[in-house]
């Protein structure tokens, strides 16, 4: 294990021989931080995993600091996210009972009639992404078909035009290169100015729904409500349609 370091490029690309050798030698072993000051761990068996994911008083899912990114040391990043919206907890960084409480609202908007309807879409767009390369006898298949795939049924589903798909693939990036913490400066400048963009767009599509809603999941994330409890605001609304994105 001391040969591998977990953050160098050629681990990330290809983990599986290194994980092999955590799991039989170190199955919880610390890794370098890329942030100074946290302590990292890496959990690679499946039944530590698990204790760790049931026994949410020990282990907690907050780690929005981290989400952060290096905003919190940098005058300039901060200068470009005060432009937007403040990260908050909801589903991805919230612990129970909060994280039911958005969990429940979430739930609305994927019922199982909606679901069940995205099927006879889903394999259309299978096959014009297929008939895109098929004639060729091979593809790039990230390219070519894994990464379009989610990246379509997701627009479709949040009722936004598909000119806008390439935009979606720059912000889901962006939001993942900062959680990396493994940026350069000018990375770090260009990911909060697309977060920012991200945000402003999906604010308009959500003030679009407000006043018009329509058969899709925006507009009932705008809507939902559970007995007792108030609505969504906008920081929230965001946070969610940005998981949903990067999911």
């Amino acid at each position: 294990l001391e040969d591998y370091n977990f953050f160098d490029p050629q681990v990330i690309e290809c983990p599986y021989s290194f994980y092999k050798l955590a799991r039989q030698q170190a199955p919880v072993m610390e890794v370098p931080a890329p942030v100074p000051g946290v302590k990292l761990f890496l959990v690679t068996r499946y039944d530590l995993v698990m204790q760790i994911l049931q026994n949410v008083k020990v282990f907690s899912s907050n780690f929005s600091a981290l989400q952060e990114g290096k905003a919190q040391q940098d005058a300039q990043l901060q200068e470009i996210y005060a432009q937007g919206w403040s990260q908050v907890n909801t589903l991805l960084t919230a612990d129970p009972p909060e994280h039911e409480r958005f969990r429940a609202l979430v739930n609305k908007a994927f019922t199982a009639s909606r679901v069940n309807k995205m099927q006879d879409y889903i394999e259309q767009v299978v096959d014009e992404l297929i008939d895109g390369f098929i004639d060729q006898g091979e593809c790039e298949f990230i390219s070519s078909f894994a990464s379009p795939l989610p990246i379509k049924v997701i627009a479709t589903q949040l009722g936004v035009p598909q000119e806008d798909l390439p935009k979606f693939k720059k912000w889901s990036d962006a939001f993942i290169i900062r959680l990396s913490q493994m940026s350069s400066k000018e990375q770090e400048i260009e990911c909060a100015k697309d977060i920012v963009a991200f945000q402003h767009y999906f604010y308009d599509r959500i003030e679009e729904r407000r006043k018009q809603p329509q058969d899709d999941i925006i507009s009932d994330l705008v809507q939902a409500k559970v007995a007792g409890e108030r609505s969504l605001d906008m920081a929230e609304l965001l946070n969610i349609l940005q998981q949903l994105v990067v999911a």
